[in-house]
């Protein structure tokens, strides 16, 4: 019934005319950037004691991904970062002695007001997507939970109702370094706010760094809550013109962290992996009966990560020499890898109607030290025409592809 009148209310063309109106002080707020407190502002807003840096800046080259001979085309968000390099931020943690977290993504809201863009990503646009009527109303609500000595892993991508393996990693999991930096410096454990539906790799990964369930603080979807001590580290990804790049410091720390879990195995594992989406309800290949023999004939096992625990698949990854997959989260555990190459099949690339980020594991790739190789085939979308974001399948041309491989191969070989 929620549902149905939520799809009333938003297809209704007054309703469109009216929310203009209805947010007018955030949007003014907003393009104004009034109070938030990101990069120099925060620095500005805290005193010096209350700042840590815990690793310096550093700086990423991102060498040319490797595509079939016969392909001239480049994806524009990779030739923007190709042969160029970029300066990615330090760690930092930011102490607030007293500050709110708002919403069901747990903004965090200082008590004059000022909004912590970090823990929204820092990314302005997110906010708007984080209960506006709530953040401007902050000083108006009661708070439904009180804490002390407290860092938050929830945001947008990761709270009550929906995660992402991608950003689970990228943004929360990658922020408790700085967390395990700052109890160092104050000499106190800080407890972790998570989301209160974990999931079963959420749980793994917590336990694997050492957190029990006395560490956690369980997000419900509160409107708000007042927190003594605030604990914000910076965002672990630096935005540029064409997506954010990962922190390579940040992911060191998390290989070395899980991998030191692992015993190896005795028996060899395959190096040659086809990280398959078969089973998903999106971004399969639509001619897999002729992708399939090709994967085979250059030995590459076929594997789904869904039935493997935090730590097989770390492992996979530890042993991998080759990766071929299609654009998916699961390419995030490039992490684990010592070297590796990838060649990554994407689609829906530069679609003037339909913009999406699709270079996230180029990017990462390189903060890693990878060897990166690209395909793109042919979109099939599942949704309207022109409107496919993440919701399409794909098909690949198998002389095309079979012949990037056997350069790849030889190069990875070389």
């Amino acid at each position: 019934m929620i549902g149905f009148i939520r799809h009333l209310i938003y297809n209704n063309r007054m309703f469109r005319w009216i929310i203009p109106i209805f947010y007018y002080r955030w949007n003014k707020r907003f393009k104004s950037q009034d109070g938030f407190l990101s990069g120099d502002t925060i620095k500005e807003y805290l005193d010096n004691d209350h700042i840590y840096t815990y690793h310096k800046s550093q700086s990423i080259y991102f060498n040319h991904p490797t595509r079939t001979i016969i392909s001239e085309f480049v994806p524009k968000q990779m030739a923007f970062y190709a042969g160029k390099r970029f300066e990615i931020s330090a760690g930092e943690v930011y102490h607030f002695d007293e500050a709110f977290l708002i919403g069901p993504n747990a903004v965090g809201v200082t008590t004059d007001g000022k909004i912590i863009l970090d823990t929204a990503m820092d990314l302005p646009n997110v906010l708007h997507k984080c209960s506006p009527r709530l953040l401007m109303n902050y000083d108006k609500l009661d708070s439904e939970l009180q804490g002390d000595w407290a860092a938050s892993l929830v945001h947008l991508f990761c709270n009550s109702t929906y995660t992402n393996y991608f950003h689970w990693i990228c943004d929360s999991v990658l922020l408790i370094e700085g967390v395990r930096e700052y109890e160092k410096k104050v000499g106190r454990k800080i407890k972790l706010i998570v989301n209160d539906n974990l999931t079963q790799y959420q749980r793994e990964y917590l336990e694997a760094l050492d957190y029990s369930e006395e560490d956690l603080i369980l997000w419900k979807d509160y409107r708000k809550a007042s927190i003594r001590n605030l604990v914000v580290v910076k965002s672990r990804r630096t935005g540029t013109n064409m997506d954010e790049i990962v922190s390579s410091h940040g992911m060191n720390w998390l290989r070395k962290s899980i991998l030191s879990k692992i015993n190896v195995p005795t028996q060899k594992q395959s190096e040659r992996v086809f990280l398959t989406r078969q089973h998903e309800s999106c971004r399969r290949i639509t001619n897999f009966n002729t992708i399939e023999p090709i994967l085979r004939k250059y030995k590459f096992q076929i594997v789904n990560t869904e039935g493997l625990s935090v730590l097989d698949q770390a492992m996979l990854f530890y042993n991998m020499k080759v990766l071929v997959a299609p654009h998916g989260a699961g390419l995030t555990n490039m992490i684990f890898s010592k070297k590796l190459t990838i060649i990554e099949m994407i689609g829906n690339v530069d679609n003037p109607n339909d913009f999406q980020w699709y270079c996230a594991y180029y990017s990462m790739s390189q903060a890693l030290g990878h060897k990166y190789a690209y395909i793109v085939g042919e979109t099939v979308p599942l949704l309207k025409p022109h409107k496919t974001k993440q919701i399409y399948d794909l098909k690949i041309d198998s002389v095309e592809f079979e012949n990037l491989l056997i350069q790849v191969l030889d190069e990875s070989q070389g």
